[in-house]
């Protein structure tokens, strides 16, 4: 999200010097009901991301669509990526300088809804591809969802509003991974019920939200106003402004950069195993677990998330260590999956990427964090997002051009990430601070280019994050 040109930048520890340099209450939050907004928000994200047929898609596909399963790995998950990534920009632009976060949500929602319809209701391969591209358009509204929680509270509970966000994501994925299971045994037709149920549970997410929109749209006071603060910072004028800031940030520190590239290139691998990790173990056995499986990636997913979190001191000091850890251990078990071929070794694997995986990103996102200014944090995050979804495309368009199968698709992820590994662990040995760790960087000292040349110094920022985690 991008701040539009009419936005007032506000900290909400801004001081009041007519108050005795009291803090002022943040500036945006004048709903006196805004805890039962957060409420209504992420009771919406919970149903928008319980999907009990996300676990049995790849068996759904084979089986009743009868969609080989090299033809799944190679035409029908790109499309899912290269969706995404061409929408990412546009929703967001179209979000931040147009129409506003509503209609950009409410179209993921209808998106998302279609895209199960379509899954189901259609049959044919172009069906199927379309059904993706939808996926990928839901998917690039994520930002604008994660943007909307940061214009409903004050800024200091910004950092436990994302943990909830983040725990609504993850709670809908144990959820659906358990019941779509239980449904998969006991139901006459398994799959029009998980099917059903995952088009009723992101209707009623959306109807929430909805109603959501319909208090704020009562509310004068509103941050959803045409002069509300934008949650990203700082203020982007001009493209020359956002390529300046950027220079800064990854050509000033050179640590950044670095990690900033373990960023595009292991969260892509991240997501390309999360859309393929089903197919492949349907090539192991018959997918009776999928749910349970999925259940798992979830509960261990957030105990990664938050066992490197509370570790602070531990992940300050070992965070290179942490991720070249995970890099060569994930790396190598990709490989090795495809070696040992057997069910429940390949569902041990797959739980435990997802579990370093994020405790990886954890160590990785707090070196970059506090090597910038937090001005610069929103759009820094963004761009290592957007890059990140460049690169899983590319990934992609290479397994397609060589016709990989999906063994032949995690074998050269496996190679990918201790080709990664050694590219990070070799600039450790080299550099003198690898980390690119140093104080925080003063906000008073940034500044960019605007669109007619003359550098100008940046408003003082909220602190935000853009949020494109995995649903």
């Amino acid at each position: 999200m991008i701040a539009s040109n009419e936005t007032k930048i506000v900290d909400v520890d801004e001081t009041d010097g007519g108050n005795n340099g009291t803090s002022k209450p943040h500036s945006g939050v004048k709903h006196p009901r805004w805890k039962f907004l957060l409420a209504l928000f992420f009771l919406s994200t919970l149903f928008q991301s319980f999907k009990p047929s996300t676990p049995f898609l790849a068996p759904f596909l084979q089986i009743i669509q009868e969609i080989p399963s090299d033809t799944l790995s190679n035409h029908f998950y790109p499309y899912r990526t290269y969706a995404t990534n061409f929408f990412m920009v546009p929703t967001v632009v179209l979000a931040e300088f147009m129409f506003g976060y509503q209609p950009i949500l409410i179209m993921g929602i209808v998106a998302r809804v279609s895209e199960q319809f379509l899954v189901y209701y259609c049959s044919g391969l172009g069906f199927m591809q379309l059904s993706q591209v939808l996926h990928g358009l839901a998917s690039s509204t994520k930002p604008v969802h994660g943007a909307l929680l940061y214009l409903l509270v004050p800024n200091h509970l910004f950092p436990m509003t994302t943990g909830f966000l983040r725990t609504a994501n993850l709670s809908g994925q144990v959820f659906e991974g358990i019941l779509s299971n239980i449904i998969s045994h006991c139901a006459s037709h398994p799959y029009f019920v998980l099917f059903t149920m995952t088009q009723v549970s992101v209707t009623l997410g959306g109807c929430i939200m909805l109603l959501l929109f319909i208090i704020l749209a009562f509310d004068r006071h509103s941050m959803m106003t045409k002069d509300s603060n934008r949650p990203l910072a700082p203020k982007i004028t001009s493209v020359s402004m956002g390529v300046s800031l950027l220079k800064q940030v990854y050509i000033d520190s050179p640590g950044v950069l670095l990690w900033s590239f373990w960023w595009w290139t292991a969260y892509a691998v991240a997501e390309l195993v999360d859309d393929m990790h089903m197919n492949l173990l349907g090539d192991f056995g018959a997918p009776k677990h999928n749910g349970y499986l999925s259940a798992s990636i979830g509960a261990f997913s957030a105990l990664g998330a938050l066992s490197t979190g509370l570790c602070k001191g531990f992940v300050r000091d070992y965070s290179p260590l942490i991720v070249l850890f995970g890099l060569f251990t994930i790396g190598i078990l990709l490989i090795v999956i495809n070696i040992v071929r057997s069910l429940t070794f390949g569902y041990a694997v797959i739980i435990y990427c997802f579990f370093m995986f994020e405790s990886c990103a954890v160590a990785a996102n707090s070196i970059i964090s506090v090597t910038i200014p937090k001005s610069l944090r929103g759009l820094t995050l963004f761009a290592n997002c957007l890059l990140s979804l460049t690169m899983q495309s590319m990934l992609q368009a290479a397994c397609t051009i060589f016709d990989l199968s999906c063994e032949g698709k995690f074998n050269m992820l496996g190679c990918v990430l201790l080709f990664l590994g050694l590219v990070i662990g070799t600039a450790n040995l080299v550099c003198s601070d690898p980390t690119g760790s140093h104080p925080e960087v003063d906000d008073s000292t940034v500044s960019a280019k605007d669109s007619t040349g003359h550098r100008t110094k940046l408003s003082k920022p909220t602190v935000s994050v853009a949020v494109l985690k995995r649903t």
